[in-house]
Parts: structure tokens; C-alpha cells; sequence
């Protein structure tokens, strides 16, 4: 029985063998154990909202360059957003 009854457990089969380094990876560099680290992955992707987006995009460049997350660079990327949105929607009409 989990631990918190609100909990569900899954049974994941057919994992790809880069996603299994990835998590495996994350698991040895972090410390901690596999389950924590794919529930933080689910956790993390399951909203899909641009907030969610940005968050993953600013993971990735932590883990990459070892910087955290910055409110000022999110904005930025945040009007970057919203202008590339814009400039679609206007070369949509224009066809």
C-alpha cells in the first residue's frame, strides 16, 4: 500500500534506453532514488503551461552550464514568446 493514500503507483514498460540513462544519471547525480526523480519528471512536465515550459528550458541550461534560474531571463524569454507568436499569427494572415 503507497504511503499516502492519494497516491497512485504505475507500471512503466518500454522505457527507451536514453530516457533510462537520463533518469539514471539524474538519480546517481543527485543521490536520490529513481522513483523520487521520475516522480519530480512527471511532477515537472505534467502542467503544460508556458511557466512549465520555461522551467524545463531553464533546467536543462543548469544542468548544462551549471546557472539557475533567473526571473530576469525569464521574461525576456517570456516577451520572446508572446513576439514569436505574434509574428506568426501575422505571417499566417498574410499567405
Amino acid at each position: 500500500m503507497p504511503a499516502n493514500p492519494r497516491t497512485t503507483q504505475f507500471t512503466v514498460r518500454n522505457v527507451p534506453p536514453t530516457v533510462s540513462r537520463y533518469l539514471r544519471s539524474r538519480a546517481n547525480a543527485t543521490g536520490k532514488s529513481m522513483n523520487a526523480i521520475i516522480i519530480e519528471e512527471l511532477t515537472k512536465n505534467a502542467s503544460a503551461g508556458p511557466t512549465a515550459v520555461q522551467q524545463n528550458a531553464f533546467e536543462k541550461v543548469k544542468n548544462m552550464f551549471g546557472v539557475g534560474y533567473d526571473p530576469e531571463v525569464a521574461e525576456i524569454l517570456n516577451e520572446d514568446e508572446k513576439t514569436q507568436k505574434e509574428l506568426m499569427r501575422k505571417s499566417w494572415w498574410n499567405k
